[in-house]
């Protein structure tokens, strides 16, 4: 969320419509428009929406003076068509009931454990989010390696007793690579999981030439 309420969404345009024009015969061919590139989409008060989905949206984008195609619309002209992959859709279940179970812990809280635990800000409250930017701590609600060490060291410790140091050194690693692509597979948390996974195989085999 912006400031003033709005939901912003970052597309890629990806389509093509088919419209008859008016007095056209029915048999006549229906003229086409494809459209690519990127288009900045902004919404008040509009519903999340988990990375990968695929969305349609009717309205006439502006440019903005930096060239950006701008597009404000109400929150019914954007409708959800699906996701870009299997990936993509089982992450947003995942997602859904991440929260569903988050929502037990009150307004404030389920919004900001989500953003901290997958860089997702979709649920901070606008005014907590401008809090976090005032303080200078923005970059906490942002993931990086340190969020993804900190999960990883919290695995190894519920593991380790079970699992011995090697298997649990592995286990970490899967659950840095597959924690990346549940968080959306942004290139920094895709960065960080595979210099963990790196070093873990250092660990887990040494002497060994990578």
């Amino acid at each position: 969320p912006t400031r003033g309420g709005y939901r912003r969404y970052e597309l890629s345009l990806d389509g093509t419509c088919a419209h008859r024009l008016p007095g056209a015969s029915a048999s006549s061919p229906e003229p086409r428009a494809s459209a690519r590139g990127a288009l900045l989409v902004l919404a008040r008060n509009g519903p999340p929406f988990a990375v990968g989905a695929r969305l349609s949206v009717s309205g006439s984008p502006r440019t903005d003076p930096d060239g950006v195609q701008v597009l404000f619309c109400e929150p019914a002209a954007l409708v959800l068509r699906g996701f870009s992959s299997q990936i993509a859709a089982l992450r947003a279940r995942t997602m859904d009931a991440f929260i569903a179970r988050l929502s037990r812990l009150g307004r404030r809280a389920p919004g900001l454990l989500v953003a901290l635990l997958s860089g997702r800000r979709d649920w901070v409250e606008p005014g907590l989010s401008d809090a976090f930017a005032r303080s200078g701590c923005a970059h906490i609600l942002s993931l990086s390696g340190q969020h993804l060490a900190v999960l990883a060291a919290m695995v190894g410790a519920l593991l380790g007793p079970l699992l011995g140091p090697r298997r649990t050194t592995l286990a970490a690693a899967l659950f840095a690579a597959l924690y990346a692509v549940f968080a959306g597979g942004d290139s920094p948390i895709l960065h960080s999981a595979l210099m963990f996974a790196w070093g873990a195989a250092a660990k887990t085999f040494p002497g060994t030439c990578f």
